[in-house]
């Protein structure tokens, strides 16, 4: 993501945008969905903002509350980090074959989906 141009991009940064939809989402969603302290997305966000790539906005429905978006320059960062995705998952496809590479990320849904056991195969027992 650097080498594409977003020197502002960090592996915490890019941790805490995995957890922000294109179309925004309520702060305190947010702070819920990264299961991370409210201080350290608070500090993250700050310096996104800062950087150009979020804004918040007052949320209509609850004064208090507030809504992250991304801006212009956070929207063409996630359109690069596409690109970037697809073309690491060719270079993956290249080497172990689309039937392996839908094999895998069938098991890291299984992961992402908290399931134990990725196989589909019941637990031995003990």
């Amino acid at each position: 993501m650097r080498a594409a141009g977003h020197a502002w991009f960090s592996e915490a940064r890019a941790g805490l945008l995995g957890h922000i939809p294109r179309n925004g989402t309520r702060q305190s969603a947010l702070i819920e969905r990264a299961a991370t302290s409210k201080q350290a997305v608070q500090q993250l966000l700050d310096g996104l903002e800062a950087e150009g790539v979020l804004e918040r906005l007052p949320d209509p429905r609850d004064g208090r509350g507030k809504l992250v978006r991304y801006t212009r320059k956070g929207l063409d960062a996630l359109r690069d980090g596409d690109r970037i995705k697809l073309q690491i998952e060719r270079s993956y496809i290249d080497r172990i074959g689309e039937q392996r590479f839908a094999a895998l990320m069938d098991a890291l849904r299984s992961l992402d989906a908290g399931q134990g056991d990725a196989s589909g195969e019941a637990p031995a027992s003990k």
